[in-house]
């Protein structure tokens, strides 16, 4: 069965310049085992601890025990070492090992420029690329024709680390505009620590209920939800996939229930397979909607890529 996978990265989208404490900066050859025991888990809390070694246990016991700071802290160290994966020849490889035909990169500028990614395109016909543009970049609207017209498939936007919230009026001039060449949006959605330094405010910028102003008032653009929320707010995710119809959901970071809880709500119609690469891994992302869509072949087509050509065009 075919497989495009509508949500992955290359390049550092964290900081968006070799990370800390890797001077100089290399990265990873290949992807640590040990960064992903939620993955290995496939994102089920309860199993999670199973898949943690004793040394990973007593230190991330350690920073819980610092409380909410300190889970904070766990999650923003865990995403740099997880961005430093992020090598196209790490996604090609990974994409071979699990028999994904296409992959869809998201930039995040300014961290990750959308003409690196158009770069890319132009060497490896499986890949694929949205474009982004800061919602305040004055330059934003000549920068968004210019990479629609290079073949960018949709739109990234990611509230928390651009620090713009969803209905601030820039966002909301950069899909007026946007919404003529008929590709989706994909926000990410959902709290998520990137920075140790990091405000509770700039976290909360994500939340879904921050998402339905922006939403209402473009009812011709398609709205990718990434990670359905994730686990805290996929309630929330899926009761605006409800309410409108050109709300998408991507599956990343999802456990088998949340994929289940989806498919009863809003049918495979409006989701899609996403892994997050690499800030998540293909093999669970893959082993969970399989198991949650058990034997229905027609939903798991839906799923894995007859949603995702409707969205962006045929790859």
């Amino acid at each position: 069965m075919k497989i495009i996978d509508i949500h992955t990265h290359v390049g550092d989208l964290v900081s968006g310049r070799p990370l800390f404490p890797y001077e100089p900066y290399e990265p990873y050859s290949k992807i640590p085992d040990w960064a992903y025991f939620y993955e290995r888990s496939e994102f089920d809390i309860a199993k999670m601890q199973d898949t943690i070694t004793p040394e990973m246990l007593k230190y991330i016991d350690g920073m819980m025990a610092l409380g909410e700071r300190g889970m904070r802290i766990l999650e923003a160290v865990f995403n740099q070492e997880k961005s430093n994966a992020a090598t196209l020849e790490n996604l090609l490889s990974t994409m071979k090992k699990n028999c994904v035909d296409h992959s869809v990169l998201l930039p995040i500028e300014p961290l990750r420029q959308t003409q690196a990614n158009i770069e890319i395109c132009r060497n490896h016909k499986n890949i694929l690329t949205f474009a982004s543009v800061h919602p305040k970049d004055p330059e934003k609207l000549e920068k968004l024709e210019r990479y629609m017209k290079s073949g960018c498939r949709g739109l990234k936007l990611h509230p928390i680390v651009q620090g713009v919230h969803p209905s601030d009026p820039s966002v909301q001039e950069l899909i007026e505009d946007y919404q003529k060449y008929d590709r989706p949006v994909l926000f990410h959605t959902g709290e998520s620590t990137y920075y140790v330094w990091q405000s509770e405010e700039r976290r909360r910028l994500a939340r879904l209920e921050y998402f339905e102003e922006i939403i209402s008032k473009f009812p011709k653009v398609n709205f990718i939800l990434g990670h359905m929320g994730q686990v805290t707010q996929r309630d929330e995710a899926l009761g605006l996939a409800e309410k409108f119809e050109n709300v998408y959901v991507d599956c990343s970071i999802q456990p088998v229930e949340g994929i289940k809880d989806a498919l009863n709500r809003i049918g495979a119609d409006r989701m899609l397979y996403a892994s997050d690469f690499p800030f998540s891994l293909m093999e669970p992302t893959i082993s969970v909607i399989n198991k949650a869509v058990g034997d229905d072949n027609q939903a798991k087509e839906k799923i894995f890529w007859k949603n995702a050509e409707r969205l962006i065009g045929k790859v």
